[in-house]
Formats: structure tokens, sequence, C-alpha cells
């Protein structure tokens, strides 16, 4: 920042923090200094936002995600209801992740005698605790435990999902500052449920996908709700698939990036020359 600065150029920073840790003094002034110098900074999430009001930021603050989604990659491509419902999770087996809290629900589930099996995609820590805890939970025949998958992989295994589940929960050091599992799902009009961990409500952006934090029970009704009732899946199966073409695809964060940019450089032709080359990668 400071040398941008001594060159005469604007500087916009993004950041993900969504969390007012306590910081190094070292830390504390580097972050006074480019509070100070900053012309813009880009949030992650709304929390994150507030806390660079919080900070004393003064000057323009947008919300907007580092990364969308491509969706010619992860594409809506729906597999015939006659198949067995699953349920998917898909990233780190951490205890932040709240993956013990989907297991629960799952036990809730099957004493239900509902139809389903659970797909547990991702490496981690706690994998061999989370197959313990399965078994004490009596579910080990219901669940598919698929280890890391790679990246490119992903988009098969979100369209193989009925329901994407992240039962994140907060800790001291981490709040979920996303969830870009999300919007790969919702690009592939697979329906989603999060726990009210971080920025995961806004990014879902509906009331009735949300369980609180550690609520097994909360996370199971949901889950029951979208087995049963095949009218309510499939409006929430439209819903998530608007909702990410009108604000998480990789073109539309360049649109709004392009518009942050321009108002820091004063220079309203930049977004003229995007849309007219729109039909070239959306990449931002």
């Amino acid at each position: 920042v400071l040398a941008a600065k001594a060159q005469g150029r604007k500087v916009i920073v993004f950041g993900w923090e969504n969390l007012d840790r306590k910081i190094h003094p070292v830390q504390v002034a580097a972050r006074k200094t480019v509070l100070s110098l900053a012309n813009a900074i880009v949030c992650g999430n709304r929390q994150g936002a507030e806390l660079v009001r919080r900070w004393g930021f003064k000057r323009t603050v947008d919300v907007i995600p580092q990364l969308g989604v491509e969706p010619t990659v992860f594409r809506c491509n729906r597999k015939p209801k006659a198949d067995l419902f699953t349920i998917g999770f898909v990233g780190r087996l951490v205890n932040e992740k709240g993956v013990d809290i989907l297991l629960k629900a799952v036990r809730l589930l099957a004493e239900r005698g509902l139809p389903f099996r659970v797909k547990i995609c991702g490496h981690g820590p706690c994998s061999e605790q989370l197959k313990r805890l399965a078994s004490q939970l009596g579910i080990t025949d219901r669940t598919i435990w698929m280890g890391a998958v790679p990246h490119e992989q992903v988009p098969e295994v979100m369209r193989d999902l009925d329901v994407l589940v992240l039962p994140s929960r907060s800790v001291d050091w981490w709040s979920e500052q996303f969830g870009h599992v999300l919007i790969e799902a919702m690009a592939a009009g697979v329906a989603v449920i999060g726990s009210s961990c971080g920025a995961i409500p806004e990014v879902i952006g509906r009331k009735d996908l949300i369980f609180p934090e550690e609520d097994a029970e909360g996370l199971a009704a949901i889950l029951s709700r979208i087995i049963t009732e095949q009218h309510w899946r499939e409006e929430i199966e439209e819903y998530v698939l608007s909702r990410v073409h009108r604000h998480y695809t990789q073109h539309e964060i360049a649109r709004q990036l392009a518009t942050v940019w321009e108002q820091v450089l004063g220079n309203r032709s930049w977004s003229r020359q995007h849309e007219s080359a729109k039909h070239l990668s959306a990449d931002p």
C-alpha cells in the first residue's frame, strides 16, 4: 500500500475478516496504515463490512465475494426423482465445519423411517472421529465416505445430491466467511441448508433454510421437510438457481468489481467496455 501510494496509485483492499480478533500491536499498526490510505475496501461478507466501519474506515466499502461460480461448469442437471434421496456435505472434516451435527440430524431422520443416504466428501483431522460417531449413532449403513474429492470432480458430485448441508459452528478464532461450496451447489440446482454461522444466512438468503448453530433437531426438521415435500423442494431448487445467477456468477462478480473500480478511478467508460466484451471470459 505504501509503495502504491508513493507512485500516486489508487488502492483497493479485499478482505474476508469477519471477527474482531486480538492481534499483535505490529499488525494493529499495519491495519491502521492500510485503513488510512486505502481508497476503497471490498469485504467478502457483511460482518466484514461492519468491522471495517467500526475500525474507522470512512470511504467506499462494498460487499462482494472474492470469487463467483462458473455456471457452465457447475451446471444444473437434475437426476431422476426415483433415485434415493441424497444428502451431501463437501468440505474439510474439521470441528468447525460441524459434520457431527449433520450426523446427529441424520440419526433423527433414520428414526423417523425416512428414505435417504448421506455422502460425506472431504478429509481432515476429524475423519476417524466422525466415522466412529456414525457407528455409535447406528447410521453407518446410510453414510458414504467419499474422502477428499479433487475440485474438478466436485461438479459431478454436486449433481448427484438432492441437498447440500453446511452445518458450520463458530469458534473463538473462526466464523464462516462465505461458504463457496454453497454457491457451487446452487449453480448445480441443488437445494442448500446451512447453519446460522457467520455469512451462511446472507449467502443462502432464506430463513427457512437456516437452522441455529449446534441444533441437530432444527436441521433434521428442515431435512425432513425437504425429503417429504417434493413441491417445496422443487421451489427451493428454482430459488437457488435464480439466486446464484443473479448474485454469484463469475460474470456478476466481475461486474460488481468493475463498478467499484470505476467509482475509485472516476472512469465511467470501463463498464461499457466490459459489457461489450462480456461474451469473452467472465473471470474477474
